[in-house]
């Protein structure tokens, strides 16, 4: 995966070195009263970069939720993160959210999130997100899924 060259003009970010690498701009909304991102903003951050991670290898939030997986729908939920704030960023900022997948385990799935400024690291963090079928119950990764993200870090 990391062979493909980047387009930093994309939209939904690129990948280089089997990193998914996605551009995002502070605006005012993200801001506090001090003009600095307010901390649920990188949560919103780091989403994004998870969902345009599963995009760049074909699987948007929609082609998931249609994807019959045990008989049932299948979505993803948030179990953990351990998130590290190393720095503030500003309005007005260009920030990068760095994701790669780092492994998986029968409904789980690792992925390592970092966030810039520039060369300056702002945050870093350790999520695992699980699998749900339509009753909110885990429910095993499609095999698609996991030999893809098997193949991003192998």
């Amino acid at each position: 995966m990391s062979k493909i060259s980047p387009d930093r003009s994309a939209t939904s970010g690129w990948i280089e070195h089997d990193i998914h690498h996605l551009p995002i701009r502070v605006y005012y909304e993200d801001t506090d009263f001090s003009g600095r991102v307010y901390h649920a903003s990188y949560l919103r951050f780091c989403e994004r970069g998870r969902s345009e991670l599963l995009r760049h290898y074909g699987y948007s939030h929609l082609d998931l939720a249609k994807e019959k997986n045990t008989s049932s729908v299948l979505f993803f939920a948030v179990h953990h993160m351990d998130i590290n704030f190393l720095a503030s960023a500003e309005i007005d900022n260009v920030l990068t959210v760095h994701s790669q997948f780092t492994g998986s385990s029968g409904a789980r799935l690792f992925i390592n999130q970092n966030i810039s400024n520039g060369d300056d690291p702002v945050l870093r963090a350790n999520v695992t997100v699980v699998s749900l079928d339509s009753n909110g119950r885990p429910c095993r990764l499609p095999t698609k899924l996991r030999s893809i993200q098997l193949n991003a870090f192998s």
